[in-house]
């Protein structure tokens, strides 16, 4: 079972790096104000060795003790600025992230919204949710709270280097060395690190697909006993992804105690320099022996000094080490986020698209060809007129074309060849919003929100009142049993529907589709899954539904269809056949065998007759 979709990459583009910065420009004032505190916080810790320094050499070797008063004072005042210039620094920061991340997820839930069908039929939902979650995620945690501690670990460490450059230029060249020397040694590791965390994006997403599929097929896994087969998948997946984390978090296991290795070696460098240097002082004040200035510069409060400030060099090096995992982190999931952010849909209106008005003459298809990406063509050559007013019926096998025709007449793809005329116009020429006002469209299985029966109907049209609301309700049927429902229109109908039955929900969609007044019907398949009586009930509401609209009618079963204006016979992607049920009875093609196999004794092989069913409810033709 494949479990995720993403390509395998190994590196983190620079681009990418730079778009995940970009996420904080709109909030370039309050990232002026963070910067700022940030630099009173870097200004402020810097201080401490330096304080140190003239305390002991001013101070303790002269003995000034009100310099070191002062010097006490002057510390503590120091520490105070820095726990409001860091508190500061911290909020804003975090709001800024908040913020950023929160467009960012606005951004691209819209984005999802105008995609066209043909990127959500190549991709898990779950691998969409975790990109949605998981992903950014990732990156509220990097704009949050890495972005403040890297801004304040790279302000430290230029400020550090300055001091000490100006304290003693030769020692801090000498840690300067030995430091990032150490820590050079570290980079190969990055390359593997940057797929480690590509990886665990990747299995994360994996799991969340599993999880999603799962829960949604639960009915099936129970009804077919395969809850031990679906818990060992998971189980699969979740190792999946613990095995990758774990990589990461190997790698990443070696570059703190490297920091530290750092530390410790330019630690080394500080004591032995320092050390040689006074020894030296010492003999050239008692001997008279020459020395260079540097080594006459040296003193024991500059020693202690350059540690202080050693120490404060290496705090950033360590809190970038583990940025660096963050970042690693953020980045992966950056680049996951906008690479759905890039994708453009397939389907979209051209610049000067105008607005489609409401249908008055016929729908005509002309020299339709349709294939669902390298796929052998589903429709080929097709091409019917639908007259307004009248009621159309598109019939055929199983894959004949029917649904995927009702799809482009509504263009939720646009085909290879041929066009589609409203009016006349072709419906590329015209915004799909326009075109798709002009559509009620009720499926086979209907899809209800998670909110309450009025809500349901209400998204028909979201300014309609309580009382239009209920008075599409009345009109399809609906309303005597939502009236016993426990809460009447107010009753919440659970996940998609369930606490309903099937034709509660359907009843409910055409109350949906009733609301929205459209000028052209799609029922595909609406009333397959409902029993005998339901289906009885369905059609006096479909009657009243389909009164003076252009109606387009997808249906197996053909007692649903006799009635029609004209019917159209679908087979392997072509049209057949057409004409009213009496003339295709007549003929006695496609649909006149697909009409027996229903109705009458047949026999599609020698050895195999079939059992003649019950008479549909309602008139046949005379003839049959």
């Amino acid at each position: 079972m494949r479990l995720s979709e993403e390509p395998e990459k190994t590196v983190v583009s620079r681009a990418t790096l730079v778009r995940l910065v970009k996420l904080v420009a709109p909030y370039k004032g309050r990232l002026a104000l963070a910067f700022a505190l940030t630099l009173v916080v870097t200004a402020v810790g810097m201080a401490g060795p330096y304080i140190m320094k003239l305390a002991i050499d001013e101070g303790f070797a002269k003995r000034n003790v009100q310099l070191i008063e002062t010097l006490a004072l002057v510390f503590i005042g120091a520490q105070v600025v820095n726990f409001f210039a860091a508190w500061g620094a911290g909020l804003t920061i975090a709001k800024l992230g908040q913020h950023a991340v929160y467009d960012l997820r606005a951004r691209l839930f819209g984005h999802l919204q105008v995609l066209s069908l043909s990127f959500f039929d190549k991709r898990r939902v779950g691998s969409i949710m975790s990109r949605v979650t998981n992903d950014i995620d990732t990156l509220n945690e990097f704009v949050s709270s890495g972005l403040v501690n890297a801004l304040t670990d790279l302000l430290t460490l230029v400020g550090v280097i300055a001091i000490m450059c100006k304290m003693h230029a030769r020692l801090t060249l000498y840690v300067l060395v030995v430091a990032p020397a150490s820590m050079l040694l570290l980079m190969p590791l990055q390359r593997k690190l940057r797929a480690a965390y590509r990886a665990t994006r990747e299995k994360i997403a994996a799991v969340t697909g599993f999880l999603q599929e799962a829960i949604s097929g639960i009915r099936v896994i129970k009804s077919f006993c395969r809850e031990g087969a679906y818990d060992e998948k998971f189980r699969t997946a979740n190792d999946e992804y613990y095995q990758a984390s774990m990589r990461a978090f190997r790698l990443f296991a070696v570059f703190l105690p490297g920091v530290e290795l750092s530390g410790a070696v330019a630690t080394c460098v500080i004591i032995w320099y320092g050390c040689v240097a006074l020894a030296k002082k010492h003999a050239a004040a008692t001997l008279g022996v020459a020395i260079s200035p540097a080594e006459q510069a040296m003193s024991v409060g500059l020693i202690l000094a350059f540690l202080g400030y050693l120490d404060r060099l290496m705090m950033p090096l360590r809190s970038l080490a583990q940025l660096y995992n963050m970042v690693q982190s953020a980045a992966a999931g950056a680049e996951r986020v906008f690479e759905m952010q890039d994708e453009k849909p397939e389907v979209t209106d051209p610049p000067d698209a105008a607005e489609l008005p409401r249908l008055e003459r016929e729908i005509r298809v002309e020299g339709l060809w349709f294939a669902y990406e390298d796929e052998e063509y589903v429709l080929r050559d097709v091409s019917l007129t639908i007259p307004a007013g009248k009621v159309v019926a598109l019939v055929g096998p199983t894959g004949a074309g029917k649904s995927t025709l009702v799809k482009l007449l509504s263009r939720m793809y646009d085909p290879q060849r041929g066009r589609i005329l409203f009016d006349g116009r072709d419906i590329r020429e015209v915004t799909q919003a326009s075109l798709r006002r002009q559509m009620g469209i009720v499926l086979q299985e209907t899809f209800l929100f998670s909110g309450t029966v009025r809500e349901n109907i209400r998204y028909g049209r979201l300014e309609a009142s309580d009382e239009e609301v209920e008075r599409a309700a009345r009109a399809v049927d609906a309303d005597r049993f939502i009236r016993r429902l426990p809460q009447g229109y107010e009753t919440r109908v659970g996940e998609r529907g369930t606490v309903l039955s099937m034709g509660q929900r359907q009843l409910i969609a055409f109350a949906r589709a009733l609301l929205a007044d459209p000028a052209i019907l799609i029922l595909d398949e609406a009333t397959s899954s409902v029993d005998v009586y339901t289906e009885s009930v369905i059609q006096r509401s479909l009657k009243k539904l389909m009164k003076g609209r252009t109606c387009i009618v997808i249906a197996h079963r053909l007692s649903t269809v006799i009635d029609a204006d004209i019917i159209y016979v679908l087979d392997k992607g072509r049209i057949v056949d057409r004409g009213t049920h009496r003339e295709l009875m007549a003929r006695g093609g496609l649909y006149a065998m697909l009409y027996g196999i229903q109705f009458r004794d047949v026999q599609i092989d020698d050895n195999v007759p079939l059992r003649r069913p019950l008479r549909p409810p309602g008139r046949l033709a005379p003839e049959h």
